[in-house]
């Protein structure tokens, strides 16, 4: 049996006698066209069965109501939580949510926007792994950054820097002065790394606490470097009486270690994550953590994209930096009583 042909707008205009420009302004909702024919272009297309074919439609007028949200990976709770925020600001304006994974690496990055997907989305909302601010500036888009900031690139980050410090004077009030750090990859940093150092390195000397360079290390922001760099710390001579991880795929990774090797949160090992994790909320004891506005984050960003692209966004550069707070669970033992009064 033949496969049937499909209709086309040629045959629409055909049918109700009209030019093909004509039913295309109809069809797109946009030009001047009388009443009339706009009826009987219409009734013409549903007397043929005529479909619109949407994407081919936006791939010649250049607007197809749809953005992009491009993230790291999708295990990480925050980055899916932004895409969330993202998708309930733009969908109140009407536009779809397309998403695209890079596993941070640039080169994917580049493919999506120098490809066809690049073409039919009006906007970006992205956690970049690109850290070239001229690429972002000479896309024919407009853009806004979650979580890192660029240039004078839109973006809505948090207070990396006030997180740190409270994660590193929790354990500081706790009496706990032998306190590790497990960062993020410095060869990746959109400043993160080197604003969560310095909240922790700000903590311990107002709080007159020794750094151990033994306990500061670095490593990607994934679970098997929290886990590995977790057994370096803990096979030390010395080993810290608390851990801070930087970040909450490190800390599920830190967590994962200390269970499997009989280590107990909260009794033999303090532990501070950066960032809630389902494992964090559920474990026994909980952890500790720094929180931010995971969702509300992605909100914002759709609300400066969508402002960006109705053309209703102030001139300059908008950067919002969004607070956080410390949840206190119980994955801190308390090491003597007269240490919970702050040191000036």
């Amino acid at each position: 049996m033949a496969k049937s042909r499909q209709i086309t707008i040629k045959d629409v205009a055909a049918r109700s006698g009209v030019a093909i420009s004509t039913v295309s302004r109809v069809i797109n909702d946009r030009g001047l066209v009388s009443p009339e024919t706009r009826e009987r272009v219409r009734k013409a297309a549903h007397e043929l069965g005529y479909v619109r074919n949407s994407m081919a439609a936006s791939m010649k007028s250049g607007n197809s109501n749809m953005i992009v949200v491009i993230i790291p990976d999708l295990v990480n709770d925050f980055f899916s939580a932004v895409v969330q925020g993202v998708e309930e600001a733009v969908s109140a304006y009407g536009y779809s949510t397309l998403f695209f994974t890079t596993g941070e690496s640039p080169e994917k990055e580049k493919k999506f926007f120098m490809g066809e997907l690049g073409n039919l989305v009006d906007g970006a909302i992205l956690i970049p792994a690109i850290d070239d601010f001229n690429f972002y500036h000479n896309l024919r888009m407009p853009v806004v950054l979650v979580d890192r900031t660029l240039g004078s690139l839109d973006s809505v980050v948090i207070n990396n820097y006030r997180g740190s410090f409270l994660a590193t004077e929790e354990l500081l009030r706790a009496g706990h002065r032998k306190i590790a750090i497990i960062n993020g990859d410095r060869g990746r940093d959109f400043t993160i790394c080197t604003n969560r150092m310095d909240g922790y390195l700000a903590a311990m000397q107002q709080y007159h606490a020794p750094v151990n360079d033994a306990y500061v290390l670095y490593g990607p922001w994934y679970q098997e470097s929290g886990y590995e760099l977790t057994r370096q710390l803990m096979e030390l001579p010395d080993p810290p009486t608390a851990i801070f991880a930087a970040n909450n795929q490190i800390s599920i990774g830190c967590i994962n270690y200390l269970i499997e090797h009989g280590i107990q949160i909260g009794r033999d090992i303090s532990l501070v994550a950066f960032d809630d994790s389902l494992l964090a909320r559920t474990i026994t004891p909980k952890v500790t953590v720094i929180e931010r506005p995971t969702i509300e984050m992605g909100r914002l960003a759709g609300q400066i994209l969508m402002e960006n692209l109705r053309g209703e966004a102030p001139s300059g550069q908008r950067r919002y930096m969004m607070d956080v707070k410390l949840i206190r669970r119980n994955s801190v033992a308390y090491l003597s009583a007269e240490s919970t009064s702050q040191v000036g």
